[in-house]
């Protein structure tokens, strides 16, 4: 039994706060000597919990104080073992309601004593497991969010000009009709494991996305082939004409994978980005420096991720690192998610075949958002993005409930879409409907034959586009999104043909308004009806500059930088 098992079973056997008790009565507490109860005393007194006062004669009793409640000491043995670098030895042995306790109390543990002034080291907490990190598969945005830290991509989208940019590929160009686009390609790029980036590399990579099952196949599926044209330039050939094509590029499904994909590789995956993964397991992930990154190195040695199981959100922030004795100036850094929260329904349900009772569960949700706590996370949405408005020709009425009605209901793992799905079942029963609820795991989630949707009547998901917005809105309508798994077919095939004839507009702006139109139709046919807007807000100690934009909810890590003389400040408060 280890020593806070110990204190934990005293403050059990004499719960106030002051008690009078010699050695014989706690040795019986403890089943133990008294010489060992003497030992285990002054340990807790060298650790603070107790105060121990040992009387001496007949008719004298000892005083025993405790200082700290169980959960108190928990708390200080958890933030030791971190301190020292146990977080992985440590989470394996917690039950549930210590891993929950320590989900919760992870910002104090953080504050205790985590500036290392001799590393530019961020340690974050990250709300789940990671799953792969083949960018080919990746789906959901933690995922995402950290495969643009690894891997790089042809081009990118650079969110101050809002333009998009070279990257890997410092120049490119199309024939008369966008069918055929040439690449020319940086020299001397190297990999995370040394090698050298080659063109095969690059031609595979992209070839992967139309070829293997994913989310991005589907709009890559016009690539013919990939022409070697010499020692930096490649050429892909399309089957239709296609403006979009270097954007195409810059998602992150096409980041470029430098060598044959083994089965190692979605666990500690090789790139060309700004970090490499130098350490990977359940409990903690790993980001270091990649010191030949073919740009400017990151200003940070180290970001390591501390994975907290369960799966509790919390809030991703950089608040980690500052001590409690700091000065409180705090940076924030708060935005819209590019994207809404939004409901789509089963087309097999019949009772959802009405368009009139899709929208008007939507009314009887949205009624909610401007209440605790959805007011302090969320606004009510119009339309698919910030600033469009589709739902104001929505037919109005009251939700009519047929005898028998049974509907299930699905949602993220994600808090607002779980609170939202238990609204909605409140609703609905209110009304004599028999509702059923379920989350959907991540790794379900993202699977290609997503087969928990046929057992599904309403689900209630997110999305967040890119920071391109032109391209972010391409690549949520034309890639195998939720949404479209429900639409009906002769609707499915008239966005098709609309997505179609927008690839070929040279214009962005103009691309944008007719993304607009056509998210207005979806609204309108009760494929996708929007609820609201998601606010993702960052927190950052003072320690921490780079604070200025939000990706997927985070903040681009090669962006951040430690401020030496807070550290400095920190370490001489001791």
């Amino acid at each position: 039994m280890k020593l806070h098992d110990h204190f934990s079973v005293l403050y059990e056997a004499f719960r106030s706060i002051e008690v009078k008790a010699g050695l014989p009565a706690l040795a019986s507490a403890l089943d133990c000597s008294e010489r060992n109860v003497a030992v285990l005393l002054e340990k807790m007194v060298m650790a603070g919990w107790i105060k121990w006062a040992a009387s001496r004669g007949r008719g004298h009793f000892s005083t025993l104080t405790f200082l700290l409640t169980p959960q108190q000491v928990r708390l200080q043995v958890l933030s030791d073992m971190l301190s020292a670098g146990d977080f992985e030895r440590l989470v394996p042995t917690l039950d549930s309601i210590e891993r929950g306790a320590l989900a919760s109390s992870l910002t104090d543990l953080f504050r205790r004593n985590y500036i290392d002034p001799d590393r530019r080291r961020l340690r974050v907490p990250l709300f789940r497991t990671v799953l792969s990190l083949d960018p080919a598969k990746a789906f959901l945005r933690v995922e995402r969010h950290l495969t643009e830290q690894i891997f790089s991509r042809l081009t990118e989208f650079d969110h101050a000009s809002n333009r998009l940019m070279p990257s890997l590929a410092h120049h490119w160009e199309s024939n008369g009709d966008c069918t055929r686009w040439e690449f020319w390609i940086r020299p001397e790029i190297y990999c995370h494991d040394g090698s050298e980036l080659t063109l095969d590399a690059i031609k595979n990579s992209i070839l992967r996305v139309r070829d293997e099952p994913g989310i991005a196949r589907k709009i890559f599926a016009h690539l013919d082939h990939v022409e070697i044209c010499g020692p930096s330039q490649l050429a892909f050939n399309l089957t239709v004409p296609d403006l979009l094509w270097p954007d195409r590029l810059s998602s992150v499904n096409a980041s470029i994978v430098p060598f044959a994909c083994g089965e190692v590789f979605p666990d500690m995956p090789v790139g060309t980005g700004p970090f490499s993964v130098t350490h990977r397991s359940e409990e903690r992930l790993t980001l270091g420096v990649f010191r030949n990154y073919y740009r400017e190195r990151a200003l940070l040695d180290e970001v390591d991720l501390w994975l907290m199981p369960p799966e509790t959100e919390i809030n991703f922030d950089l608040d980690f690192g500052s001590r409690a004795g700091d000065s409180i100036l705090k940076q924030r850094l708060s935005k819209l998610f590019n994207g809404c929260l939004y409901l789509i329904f089963n087309p097999k349900q019949p009772y959802f075949a009405d368009n009139r009772n899709r929208f008007a569960l939507v009314e009887l949700l949205a009624t909610e958002l401007i209440k605790p706590p959805f007011d302090r996370v969320c606004t009510p949405a119009r339309g698919i993005l910030p600033g469009w408005r589709h739902n104001e020709a929505w037919p109005s009425g009251a939700l009519s409930v047929e005898a028998g009605l049974v509907v299930r209901i699905a949602s993220t793992p994600r808090p607002l879409p779980t609170l939202l799905a238990e609204v909605a079942r409140r609703k609905l029963q209110a009304l004599g409907v028999t509702v059923e609820v379920a989350t959907i795991p991540d790794l379900d989630k993202q699977s290609p034959d997503r087969a928990w949707m046929d057992k599904t009547d309403i689900y209630i998901c997110s999305e967040v586009l890119s920071e391109n917005r032109d391209f972010g809105c391409y690549e949520w309508l034309a890639e195998d999104s939720d949404f479209r798994r429900w639409m009906r077919p002769a609707e499915l095939q008239h966005l098709d043909r609309a997505l179609m004839s927008v690839q070929q507009v040279p214009d962005r702006d103009e691309r944008v308004r007719a993304y607009a139109e056509i998210c207005k139709d979806l609204v309108a046919n009760g494929s996708v009806i929007p609820l609201a807007h998601e606010r993702v807000q960052v927190d950052a100690a003072d320690h921490v500059g780079g604070i200025s934009r939000i990706a997927h909810g985070f903040v681009p890590f090669a962006d951040l930088w430690i401020r030496q003389d807070s550290v400095a400040a920190a370490v001489r408060s001791e």
